[in-house]
This record gives C-alpha cells, structure tokens and sequence, in this order.
C-alpha cells in the first residue's frame, strides 16, 4: 500500500512541475516570442496597399479582383485535386 502511495505522490509531483513548467519559456524563445510581437505591432502600423483605389491605363478605377480571384483559385485547387 505504501508504493503505491509513494508513486502516486510521485505522479502528482511530476503533474504539478509540468503545469509550472508550461508558461516558461527559454531565454532564446521569449527573445523570439518578443521580436515576432514587435513586428506585428509594425504590421498593424502600416496600411494595406491595396485598400487604396488602382486606376486603369484610361483613369477608371479598377474593379477589385481579390476575392473573384480567391474563388477560381479554390476551384482550379479543387479540379486538380
């Protein structure tokens, strides 16, 4: 009865470490952790280039294509596929 109380505190010991364990992170981690918060803070400062509106060769604006563009990719995607 006693080993196997003893492994049971075991058990609870190496549970207890792991949880403790889990939100530190290794100096070279958190350098990258830091640097990857960094430049998305960058990335949310700069404005989308293609928010603004395009002209045409005659001076019209030109329709924006994206999404029309996403949806022929998935369906060449799902042909091939």
């Amino acid at each position: 009865m006693s080993e196997h109380n003893e492994n049971r505190r075991r058990d609870d010991d190496s549970i207890n470490h792991s949880e403790n364990d889990v939100y530190k992170l290794t100096p070279s981690r958190l350098s990258r952790h830091r640097s990857s918060l960094e430049r998305r803070a960058y990335k949310d400062l700069l404005g989308d280039r293609r928010s603004k509106v395009r002209l045409t060769a005659s001076g019209e604006p030109q329709p924006d294509r994206r999404v029309a563009n996403r949806v022929a990719n998935e369906r060449l995607k799902k042909k091939t596929g």
